[in-house]
Order: C-alpha cells, then structure tokens, then sequence
C-alpha cells in the first residue's frame, strides 16, 4: 500500500495584524487664514492618473518625487516622503492607487479636486461632490438647496 500524503504538522507563526490607515494628524491639517491654497480640478485617466502640473510646480514636486498617502474620512493627503509608496510619475502625473480610488469613490475617468498647501507641503484629493460636503458641513450653511 502508498502511505497517506499528508504533510506533516506545520507551526503557525503568530498572526501579524494589518495596521490602520494613519489619519491625518494637526500638524498638517491646513489653516485656512494663513495658508496659501491652490485648487485645480482634474479627470482621471484610464489608470487612475491625474495631472496637476501648477500644483506641483508650487510643490516643488519633481518627476520621480517620492509621495506618502495618507486616508482621512472623505480626503486624501498627500505629501513628499522620501520612503512613501507613491510617486510622480516621469510625464509628471499623479497616480491613485485603486484602494485610495475606491475610499475617495472615484473611477476611472471622474473629476477629482486638488488642492496644494505649499507652506505645508501638503496636497489635498477629493471627490467634488464630498469636497462640497465638507465645505459646507464646516461653513454651518447645512442643507442650501
């Protein structure tokens, strides 16, 4: 008779638990009195890129710039980061990964919203329509329509 092809007992390492996204701290939180902020509105493009030539100039954010991405609840920061996992891209295009697409909701080929604080360093990415959300949520106006 074959004996049984089972291996045998295999420990298992201890179970290594994901880290959360990191929320944005308020250091890098923009002061709307006196910081300078730039917006520009783009489409993606069929890999989830966008161009905002203006506000990397105002950056000083170079092809090959290396880029952290940091989730708060309905915005993207953005920041250089000599180790971040993102980058402009050498046509100096910014790519958003299809998880950071998905927890803005936004496809492929819809508008975003950027918005550059260069005294930060700092660039802002949303969706319009939760940018405008926000806005008013933090104007007071409520519900205008």
């Amino acid at each position: 008779m074959i004996p049984a092809l089972v291996p045998g007992v295999v420990p298992r390492s201890q179970v290594v638990l994901a880290a959360l996204p990191v929320l944005a701290d308020e250091s890098v939180v923009p002061d709307p009195v006196t910081d300078l902020w730039l917006l520009a509105a783009a489409r993606l493009d069929g890999s989830g890129r966008f161009r905002a030539r203006a506000l990397l100039q105002a950056l000083d954010w170079v092809p090959g710039q290396r880029l952290k991405l940091r989730q708060a609840p309905t915005i993207l920061f953005v920041h250089a980061d000599p180790v971040g996992a993102g980058m402009v891209t050498t046509r100096g295009l910014l790519a958003l990964p299809v998880a950071t697409r998905r927890w803005l909701g936004v496809e492929v080929g819809a508008m975003v919203v950027a918005v550059a604080v260069p005294t930060r360093g700092l660039m802002v990415v949303a969706a319009p329509d939760r940018l405008i959300s926000l806005l008013l949520e933090g104007s007071g106006v409520g519900d205008v329509c």
